[in-house]
Parts: C-alpha cells; structure tokens; sequence
C-alpha cells in the first residue's frame, strides 16, 4: 500500500531500508524503546507490518502492528518529535485504519499511557472507545495503560 497524502508525503509499508529511522524516532519518543534488533525481528513476522508516513526519504511517524485473524493490535506508534502538533499523526492513524480495512481487521487495539493526553485525544477522534486499564503496564514507570478499541466498518 503506497496512499499520496500530499506532494512526497506517503503512507507506506515499511520495509527493512527504514528501520534505523523508525528506532531513531523511538529512542526520541518513548522512555523505554525498542532497539533497532526487536524492530526488524517484529516486522518479519507473518502477522506484523509497519505502516508510516514518509515524506521524501524521511519518516516522519510509523505504527508496528500485529494482525491475529481480524484484530489489529497496534504495538507501538510515534510521530517524530520535529513533526508534532501538523497532523501527521492523524493522517497515520487515518491510513492504519483503511489499511487495517484492507487486511480484514474488525476491529484495532491499543494501550496509550493514563497520561498522554493528546494520543488520547487523537484517538478520540478516530472513535476508539475505552474498554479497560492495564494497571502498571508501563516499565519505566509504572503509569497505567488505557485499552482502547475501534470497530473496522
């Protein structure tokens, strides 16, 4: 899937040739990330895929996903700090969306930390629904998870 959002901004799957970039963003975005090795271990599975949002030869978000018969959970996602507050983590969650469509997903899941407010509100928007708590699931430091779920029409 290759989507033209506007002049060189592209929603993609994303191969191999990215994952540098992708641990890149998020040693930048989150406390704990994941290492460039569990990055290309997770997308060669048969059931994962990264989705990202490129523009030229540069990534600006991605979502690391996994689809289990028609549920998607979505592992992680991130917006590279430079990029934040454009709307460029709509327009991936928009894309995930159609191409968790096209994969047969029924329905997409997600943990988003107690505290991040604006995921929470970006995924309010895309009407996913809270469906429960994970308490302590953060490692770092221990903050709950909100579980959130979209139904695929």
């Amino acid at each position: 899937m290759s989507v033209q959002l506007a002049p060189e901004l592209r929603i993609e799957i994303l191969s191999d040739r990215w994952v540098t970039q992708l641990a890149e963003i998020e040693q930048l975005s989150f406390p704990t990330p994941w290492s460039e090795k569990l990055i290309r271990d997770e997308i060669k599975k048969d059931y994962a895929f990264a989705l990202g949002l490129t523009f030229g030869d540069q990534l600006i978000a991605y979502a690391i996903n996994n689809l289990i018969t028609d549920e998607l959970h979505v592992l992680t996602l991130a917006v590279h700090p430079a990029f934040r507050e454009q709307g460029h983590g709509a327009h991936l969650v928009d894309g995930l969306l159609t191409e968790a469509r096209n994969r047969g997903a029924r329905s997409v899941f997600l943990e988003v930390r107690k505290g991040n407010l604006p995921a929470q509100k970006l995924y309010e928007r895309f009407e996913f629904c809270f469906i429960g708590i994970r308490k302590e699931y953060y490692s770092d430091n221990r903050e709950d998870a909100f579980v959130l779920k979209r139904l695929i029409r």
